[in-house]
C-alpha cells in the first residue's frame, strides 16, 4: 500500500494536505506527504493523547511512535472538540469533515483543484464516521477522489456504534440587539410585537430544521440540523430587521442585530430549573462567545461553520475570512468569517 500512496504522489502536485493520523492508512498517507515536503494541516477529532489512546495505540507502539512523528513534522494540529471522545462516533465523522471543508475553503483561496485520497475496501462501515462516509461526503461536494483498493473483508466488520452517543452536530445560532438597552417601558409592547415578532417569524420558516429555541431579552439563541439552514436564518433575521421602520413605531432607529454562528457537538438535556428540553454543551458556550465580538449588521462565523458550509456547492452562501478574533471573555482567539449571501 505505502508504495502505491507514493506512486500516486509522484503524478501529483500536492500543495498541502489535510486529514487525521489514525493508525494504518492515515499516517501511511501523512509519511509519504511529509517526505515530499508537502505542508500537512492535522485535524483531530478531539483531544491528542486520548486520540493516540483510541485510534493509534491499539495498533502496537511502532504505530504510536510514526504517529507522534508524523504530528511533530505536521505544519499545524487543530482539534475539532476540545471535549472528550466520550464514545461518540460522530465525532469522527465530524472531524473529516471540518479537514475536507478546509481544504475545499483553501484551494478555492488559491483557485486550485481539490481531491481526495481514500484507501478503502469498499465496505459501508459506521454511518456517521470512516472511509464510506468520508468518500460519500467528499463526492456530494462535487469533486473526484482517487480510490486505492484493498481486498474486502471475509466478514462485514462489527460496528461499534455510539455506545454513550449523547452528542449530535448542530449548527448554533446567538443574537444580540444593539441598541436594546434605551428602550423604554412604553416601547416595549411594540418591540415584542413588530421586532420580536418579525424575528420569530424567521425562525419559523425554518420549521423542523430549528432544533431548539430560546429568547431572553434581546438575545436569542437557536440550534439547527445544518449549517444551510442555519446560514439561511442568520441572513434573513438581518433582512427581517432591515424591512421594519423603526423609526415610525418610535423605537430606536439604529437597532442592528449581531450574530454568531458555530457548528459542532450539542448535547439534548432537560432543564431541571424550567422542565424544558434544552441544548447545553462547550460548543454552545463558545458560540455565545462569538456574537459581543461581531460588528452590528453582520454574521461572523467559525472556521468550523465555514468549513461544513463549503462541502455544500449548491448552498448559496460565502464565507469571507477576517482574522482571527479574541471572543468575549478573553475566551479564545479564533480564526473568524464574515457570512453572506452569493451575488
Amino acid at each position: 500500500m505505502a508504495h502505491e500512496i507514493r506512486s500516486f504522489f509522484s503524478q501529483q502536485r500536492v500543495g498541502f494536505a489535510y486529514g487525521s493520523l489514525a493508525s494504518g492508512a492515515d499516517i501511511l498517507i501523512a509519511e509519504a506527504l511529509l517526505d515530499r515536503g508537502v505542508p500537512l494541516q492535522v485535524v483531530l477529532p478531539f483531544d491528542t493523547a486520548e486520540f493516540e489512546r483510541t485510534s493509534v495505540a491499539p495498533a502496537g507502539p511502532a504505530w504510536v511512535d510514526r504517529f507522534r512523528m508524523c504530528l511533530g513534522r505536521a505544519d499545524s494540529v487543530v482539534h475539532a472538540s476540545d471535549s472528550s471522545f466520550m464514545g461518540d462516533d460522530e465525532l469522527f465523522g465530524y472531524a473529516g469533515r471540518i479537514a475536507m471543508g478546509h481544504a475545499l475553503n483553501r484551494a478555492a483561496f488559491l483557485d486550485a483543484p481539490a481531491l481526495q485520497l481514500a484507501i478503502w475496501d469498499q465496505a459501508e462501515g459506521i454511518v456517521l464516521a470512516g472511509t464510506a462516509h468520508d468518500v460519500a461526503v467528499w463526492n456530494a461536494s462535487g469533486h473526484p477522489t482517487h480510490v486505492i483498493a484493498l481486498r474486502p473483508p471475509e466478514r462485514a466488520p462489527e460496528e461499534a456504534g455510539p455506545h454513550s452517543a449523547t452528542r449530535h452536530i448542530g449548527a448554533i445560532l446567538f443574537t444580540d440587539l444593539h441598541g436594546f438597552s434605551r428602550l423604554r417601558d412604553e416601547q416595549f409592547p411594540l418591540f415584542v410585537d413588530e421586532v420580536l415578532g418579525s424575528l420569530g417569524a424567521v425562525l419559523d420558516d425554518h420549521g423542523e430544521t430549528v432544533l431548539w429555541r430560546n429568547c431572553w431579552g434581546d438575545a436569542i439563541a437557536a440550534v439547527f440540523s445544518d449549517v444551510i439552514e442555519a446560514a439561511d436564518c442568520a441572513l434573513g433575521l438581518h433582512e427581517a430587521l432591515t424591512r421594519i421602520d423603526l423609526e415610525a413605531m418610535g423605537l430606536p432607529r439604529d437597532l442592528e442585530l449581531r450574530i454568531g454562528a458555530h457548528a459542532g457537538p450539542v448535547i439534548a438535556i432537560t432543564d431541571p430549573v424550567t422542565h424544558k428540553p434544552t441544548y447545553w454543551g462547550r460548543e454552545l458556550t463558545r458560540a455565545a462567545r462569538i456574537e459581543p465580538r461581531t460588528p452590528e449588521g453582520q454574521v461572523y462565523v467559525t472556521d468550523a461553520f465555514a468549513a461544513l458550509l463549503s462541502l455544500e456547492p449548491a448552498a448559496p452562501f460565502a464565507t469571507e475570512y477576517v482574522g482571527r478574533v479574541t471572543t468575549a471573555k478573553e475566551f479564545e482567539t479564533i480564526p473568524m468569517y464574515q457570512l453572506r449571501r452569493r451575488r
